[in-house]
């Protein structure tokens, strides 16, 4: 992992859903965190006298400021920082290393579809804000795709923020996907890979795919794209799990 540690603080937090938390942290010394959409940040505290750190990916495009955000679920992860971080409050202090990590955006930036599952959303949320930040950005002449699956509604992490981004961006498409057993849910059921053929409306030729979540989902996404003849060089995944 590059860069060396810092200090950063608790600026804000939010709850997007009961068992997650949005956290937006500051560099203490107000000097800017530069970082590339997609990469992690190691965080770290002591407790009982113990230093206990967690892999965090970002969840912000770069700003050039000192100011980031992570997506966690710390509830239920089995790890005491993540407990830790459930009781958290603006104002806490964390030790801070990274960025590091490969999963980044290819140069250059081609047409695209992103997959996701679950908590798997950060990193692409942050390539994604990225990409479609300024309105005469030459990125703005690719097209992207996002296929977001998750068990439940309450578990699309940032979906109002993405369906304002759908009907903002002509060049943007948002396919969120429930497998679970949601009576109200009107849009696409089943897992993000059932609907991968249907987003690729027949390009074949001049995609990277970008792909975040558990183990299972990254094979199973990257065995139907090899199928379909795609060159893994335009195949980028970090998984989990």
């Amino acid at each position: 992992m590059s860069g060396s540690s810092r200090s950063v603080r608790l600026k804000r937090i939010g709850a997007p859903t009961p068992d997650t938390r949005h956290l937006v942290l500051e560099s203490a010394d107000e000097q800017p965190f530069d970082f590339e959409p997609g990469q992690y940040v190691c965080l770290s505290t002591t407790l009982d006298g113990q230093e206990v750190d967690r892999y965090y990916s970002i969840a912000s495009a770069p700003s050039g400021s000192g100011i980031f955000e992570l997506c966690v679920k710390p509830v239920g992860d089995g790890s005491p920082f993540g407990d830790h971080l459930a009781h958290i409050e603006p104002g806490d202090m964390f030790e801070c290393k990274g960025p590091g990590g490969s999963f980044r955006l290819a140069n250059p930036v081609r047409d695209a579809v992103f997959l996701a599952s679950g908590t798997g959303i950060t990193p692409i949320r942050a390539m994604l804000l990225h990409l479609l930040a300024g309105e005469d950005d030459p990125n703005t002449r690719a097209r992207f795709t996002l296929l977001y699956g998750a068990r439940t509604p309450e578990g699309l992490y940032f979906r109002d923020e993405f369906e304002d981004l759908a009907r903002r961006r002509e060049n943007f498409r948002f396919w969120p996907t429930i497998s679970g057993p949601e009576k109200q849910w009107s849009g696409l059921r089943g897992r993000v890979q059932d609907h991968l053929q249907e987003a690729l409306v027949n390009q074949r030729q001049g995609l990277d795919f970008y792909l975040c979540g558990p183990k299972a989902m990254v094979h199973d996404v990257r065995a139907l794209l090899a199928a379909s003849g795609f060159d893994e060089q335009a195949i980028h995944y970090e998984k989990y799990g």
